[in-house]
């Protein structure tokens, strides 16, 4: 089941991979997006062939031509560059988008290689005189007269023309971009709005022009051209049915702006669509799929797992050591197959026999084990079968250590051999075959694992694979989707091993770190870190969480379960006193709990009680031939490891699936 949900989110990963390769760049040309005719003629004609124009060469001469604000101490020795002529055409669609062609005409006092226009990529709404920013834009067919690049910072779009020659006098730069805005937010209305001159003009203006064509009809009276300048008398404009026109009289300063913003009834974009940002929408749409799905599994293993705890002296007496193990960690592991050998041999399957040298050490150079099957009509599980079956499958009925037609098996036959039968069981189990099918829901095993999955799925589909186009400026960069992973993904495996107050402390480290590189990432917009933020403490509630999740077991499993760990707690709180008074009712009562102990790994609190009820006697299964050496806890457990480390060695790695069983060999051991 874990290894095909693992198919499954790599399969899933592969997929997004591959679509994501082939997304077009979110900014950049756009093949179908035309320029508008410039009507303008060249620039040898401008500035060479007309003597009308020959002041331009002068720009003490070309000021005073043009009256630049008389109160204005305008000196262009002051500047590096000024623009004195900026044209702005623009064609407005009737699916509010903003088809626009600049010639920006530039004098260059000094060297300079270029200049830099900033489009911003938020669209924005105006009340009144206010303008409010409220969502993302996209910008395409950006294309420029001469060489130049993009790049995105600030929430803005920077094209910077010009290469590595520096140039001076005068220069004209045609560009074209065209902004997709999407359906208007505004209610009961449409608008338009934009900036003819923007933040960006960093130099004096000494003139601008500007036409603006709408696809129907507008109103005069809603149509509203600002500036930032106190002189509203420098600006002239005019609007005759779908078209506005106007132009500057006077000199504009650096940072003076003007924007136009024109109020239509609602409908007018009627062929508007919505503008999404593919990076914030696999963010957002993630982090809430997956959210609910973990929150899901959280509360329905709370719900399901909830019970309260008793007194419980003994295990369950329907399970064995090895289904104890199973209900209590989802999974069989070796120590819980291993517990089967004490857990058979209490129920008199078969003894023990020590075999030592002289008593002095436990070792194996010293030491060894003899196992005696004993007959035995007590019922047995499937899995019960296949563990005494796999122990004396090479028991030798004629050795003189044993009885007549007994079956008789030294510790070194187990080597290489047993560890087969041992991967049988484990099969059995992860099958839910016989008693293992009524313990757990039917998805509810491995839980936990398959909610930190989903958790690393998510940080990687709403942070790793998001950021990696965010930050590419709307290219897929696998470098960045690499790196960003390392980063997220690191941090949550290392938490697996803390509990879930060290959690929080780490997750509201990491979470500090990463909003404070998220807000100051200057290539992200407001939306991107938005989603990038709300993305990280998604990941990191759930991850603090994961420790609380559990197994999802059906209600007998669940009994039994509150009943296994409430023998943990009443076991690990034994005082002498009780320890006497059970033992003196069930002199065995630390032989029959021992199975039940070494499965659940509390060997250590079996050996301490053991030693503060002054018990060393060994079981009645277990016979030592030294009778001068004495039997202690400590004896007992080395048998238990030496015989363990025989039984599940192999000459291979044992979860490569090789050597196993055959399904044959199973059938004839279980009788089928």
């Amino acid at each position: 089941m874990v290894r095909k949900s693992f198919k499954m989110i790599f399969a899933f990963i592969f997929l997004a991979l591959y679509i994501l390769t082939n997304l077009q760049a979110a900014y950049g040309t756009d093949s179908g997006s035309t320029a508008s005719s410039d009507k303008y003629q060249t620039k040898e004609d401008i500035y060479n062939s007309n003597p009308d124009f020959q002041i331009f060469t002068n720009p003490e001469d070309f000021i005073k031509k043009y009256s630049l604000r008389r109160d204005s101490k305008f000196n262009a020795d002051n500047y590096d560059y000024f623009y004195y002529n900026r044209k702005v055409l623009v064609n407005v669609g009737e699916d509010n988008t903003i088809d626009v062609s600049e010639f920006i005409d530039v004098y260059f006092r000094s060297p300079m290689t270029g200049i830099t226009r900033i489009l911003p990529l938020y669209s924005n709404v105006a009340q009144e005189h206010d303008i409010t920013e409220i969502n993302r834009v996209n910008i395409s067919g950006v294309t420029v007269d001469s060489t130049y690049t993009t790049v995105i910072k600030n929430d803005c779009l920077y094209i910077t023309t010009g290469g590595s020659t520096a140039i001076t006098g005068f220069n004209r730069y045609n560009l074209h971009y065209k902004y997709e805005l999407g359906k208007d937010p505004l209610k009961n209305a449409d608008e338009f709005l934009m900036y003819i001159i923007g933040t960006d003009a960093d130099r004096p203006t000494v003139r601008c022009q500007f036409e603006i064509n709408f696809p129907k009809p507008i109103d005069k009276d809603n149509v509203h051209i600002y500036s930032n300048r106190n002189d509203d008398g420098f600006l002239e404009y005019s609007v005759d049915d779908k078209k506005i026109t106007g132009e500057t009289t006077s000199y504009l300063e650096s940072g003076e702006r003007i924007f136009c913003k024109v109020y239509m009834e609602d409908g007018y974009f009627s062929k508007a669509s919505r503008v999404y940002d593919i990076a914030s929408i696999i963010s957002i749409s993630s982090v809430t799929v997956i959210v609910i799905i973990c929150m899901y599994i959280y509360f329905l293993s709370a719900k399901r797992n909830t019970f309260g705890h008793t007194i419980e002296y003994y295990p369950p007496h329907m399970l064995s050591s090895l289904e104890a193990s199973y209900l209590r960690r989802g999974r069989a592991d070796d120590k819980g197959i291993i517990s089967l050998l004490p857990y058979l041999a209490q129920r008199k399957f078969f003894e023990i026999t020590e075999l030592s040298k002289d008593g002095s050490s436990q070792s194996k150079a010293n030491s060894g084990y003899i196992f005696r099957k004993k007959s035995n009509k007590l019922r047995m599980k499937p899995d019960e079968k296949v563990f005494l079956n796999g122990m004396f499958k090479n028991a030798d009925k004629n050795s003189a250590l044993g009885g007549e037609d007994e079956e008789v098996i030294f510790d070194d036959s187990l080597k290489y051999s047993f560890y087969k039968y041992a991967d049988n069981i484990k099969e059995m189990t992860e099958k839910r075959e016989g008693s293992y099918a009524g313990f757990f829901a039917p998805f509810g095993i491995h839980v936990r694992l398959k909610y930190e999955i989903l958790v690393l799925l998510l940080s990687f589909l709403s942070i790793s694979l998001p950021a990696s186009i965010m930050i590419g400026g709307g290219d897929f960069s696998l470098i960045i989707l690499a790196l960003m992973t390392l980063i997220i993904s690191v941090p949550q495996i290392i938490a697996r091993f803390f509990k879930i107050t060290a959690r929080i402390i780490m997750y509201m480290f990491l979470d500090a770190i990463s909003i404070i590189g998220i807000a100051q990432a200057q290539s992200l917009v407001i939306s991107q870190k938005t989603a990038l933020i709300t993305a990280v403490a998604a990941v990191s509630v759930l991850s603090t969480f994961s420790c609380l999740v559990d197994d999802i077991r059906t209600p007998y499993g669940t009994k039994l379960y509150g009943r296994i760990l409430s023998f943990e707690k009443t076991f690990s709180m034994l005082d002498k006193r009780k320890m006497t008074e059970l033992c003196e009712k069930d002199p065995n009562y630390f032989y029959n709990v021992f199975p039940y102990i070494y499965s659940l790994d509390m060997t250590n609190v079996w050996s301490l009680k053991i030693k503060q009820a002054d018990m060393e006697r060994p079981p009645e299964w277990y016979d030592m031939t030294d009778e001068y050496s004495e039997f202690t806890a400590r004896r007992f457990l080395y048998m238990m490891t030496s015989v363990s480390d025989d039984m599940l060695s192999s000459p291979i790695n044992r979860n490569n699936g090789a050597n196993i069983i055959s399904n044959e060999d199973i059938n004839r051991i279980l009788g089928k």
